[in-house]
């Protein structure tokens, strides 16, 4: 209610503002921060904010890779989630049994659903790119801040974080009615009491270690991300000054990342299939723990640092694409595309009459080596765009309407699990599973989730933004950030024109 007031009041402050621009208190209502935070209007009301367009980038094709990959989580979890609140009427038709072998589970194209978990390896991929990208930039000009850097994504990240835990926690639960509404209830009470600190100190991928236990399970994407930003802030130094040492941490992280992930596997039996207790176990050992979800990270780093070498050999956006270099920009795009299909649907062979007939191996190379696949995926097709050989892609993905969404990303990503257990909290009946279904929910979900989104960016996420973009010393710094501020911004999961004083999300 006080964040709703001060922006009703900053709003008509604003308003009356700019209606007379004689008054003699005007020059005090435009320098006043606090007004300019809140407003919903003016030069940088968070509205005004939302829909700027910033100049356009070279990398402005992970603007429409972002959003699509945030609305493919929704998805996923808009099939998901519902289950530990009402849970389906006809579980018979998503998995397979000796009576009924035309189930879901037997349908290759669930995949799309239930391999929406690659989003969250594209997000790894971004936020590790960005960083590197822009850090090297900083590093080449003006130096970097790390410290200040790390204080203020803390600062931007958590109060937005912090209201959404609120809202879930706190009110939330009372909202929900019907008969699901003491799971539902019951799913909230039973995590956050005893674990709510840990999502504000983004410990929550180790208190609690298991998961399942956490208040906010979705957040530990966070967690993970605040781990990679405080080792890439560390590793990007290394490598502007010495690139050979830098390679050689980079590649060490992602072979150490990447055997623990293979062990585990290998030692719990760990397999894609989600139906069963190996999907439990696999989220309790190694789907959220960053020891085995840094390769990723560590790929967009490596992009970044493979750009910066072809720009110091003199391949830039620039220089004119010869036939044989279209040639083999188009042979790698469809090999990307080919492995990005390859590793949302191979799974399909271990569901349905097959289910659980993968080995160990076989695990792994999903698991392990095909998360860091789908991300030299994405580098691919980044590098691509980024020089212009992929001239369709990039127009599409760089296409200034997803802005707006881009900016959102973060508040979509908080709020949307809220939005899906609240439907099935407030529902009278089980769900009925159907592809129709999924498709009508995974809409509501989408449209609800952005326009919650909204209100969160005013009230809070680019409030904080402007306020401690305020704060920032020395000068420099602050006009910086100022102007990168009207750059889109997502790890959650970042803006990709942004300074990478901002937190990438």
């Amino acid at each position: 209610m006080i964040l709703v007031l001060m922006i009703a009041v900053s709003t008509a402050y604003a308003w009356v503002t700019n209606r007379s621009q004689d008054s003699p208190n005007s020059r005090l209502a435009r320098n006043s921060t606090l007004t300019q935070a809140f407003s919903l209007i003016g030069r940088s009301g968070t509205l005004t904010k939302l829909v700027e367009l910033p100049p356009s980038k070279p990398t402005d094709c992970l603007n429409g890779l972002r959003v699509l990959a945030m609305a493919w989580i929704i998805l996923g979890h808009s099939f998901l989630m519902p289950e530990g609140v009402s849970g389906y009427l006809n579980p018979q038709d998503i998995t397979s049994s000796p009576l009924n072998t035309a189930s879901a589970e037997s349908n290759p194209l669930l995949m799309i659903i239930i391999q929406a978990e690659q989003s969250v390896d594209t997000f790894f991929f971004l936020s590790g790119f960005l960083l590197s990208h822009l850090m090297l930039k900083e590093l080449q000009h003006r130096g970097a801040h790390p410290l200040l850097a790390i204080l203020l994504r803390y600062f931007r990240l958590t109060p937005s974080l912090a209201l959404a835990m609120l809202v879930y926690y706190g009110i939330l639960p009372y909202l929900a009615f019907g008969p699901f509404a003491a799971t539902l209830q019951d799913s909230i009470f039973r995590r956050c009491d005893g674990s709510w600190w840990s999502e504000l100190t983004y410990t929550m991928n180790f208190i609690p270690f298991d998961s399942d236990k956490a208040c906010m399970g979705w957040t530990w994407y966070l967690g993970d991300d605040m781990i990679f930003f405080l080792l890439g802030s560390a590793v990007v130094p290394i490598y502007h000054r010495r690139k050979k040492l830098g390679w050689l941490l980079l590649v060490c992280l992602i072979g150490l990342s990447m055997g623990a992930t293979a062990w585990l596997i290998a030692r719990y039996h760990l397999s894609p299939y989600v139906f069963d207790s190996h999907y439990t176990q696999y989220s309790y050992y190694a789907y959220s723990k960053p020891y085995t979800r840094a390769p990723a990270y560590f790929v967009g780093i490596s992009t970044a640092w493979f750009l910066q070498m072809l720009e110091n050999k003199g391949v830039t956006r620039e220089t004119q694409p010869c036939e044989r270099r279209q040639l083999l920009a188009t042979s790698a795009a469809v090999a990307a595309v080919a492995i990005l299909c390859l590793v949302v649907f191979i799974p399909a062979t271990d569901f349905g009459k097959r289910k659980n007939s993968w080995n160990d191996f076989e695990s792994i190379l999903l698991l392990d080596v095909g998360r860091v696949a789908w991300a030299l995926a994405w580098a691919v097709i980044t590098v691509l765009c980024y020089y212009g050989y992929l001239p369709l892609t990039n127009a599409f993905l760089s296409h200034p309407g997803w802005t707006p969404f881009v900016r959102l990303t973060y508040g979509a990503y908080l709020l949307h699990p809220l939005v899906i257990k609240l439907a099935a909290g407030t529902s009278v009946q089980y769900y009925t599973f159907s592809g129709m279904e999924v498709c009508y929910r995974f809409i509501g979900n989408c449209l609800t989730a952005y326009a919650s989104a909204i209100a969160l960016w005013c009230l809070i996420e680019r409030p904080i933004m402007t306020l401690t973009t305020a704060g920032l010393k020395p000068r420099a710094i602050q006009q910086k950030i100022e102007s990168s501020n009207s750059g889109p911004a997502l790890e959650s999961a970042a803006g990709t024109g942004e300074s990478w004083h901002r937190p990438s999300r």
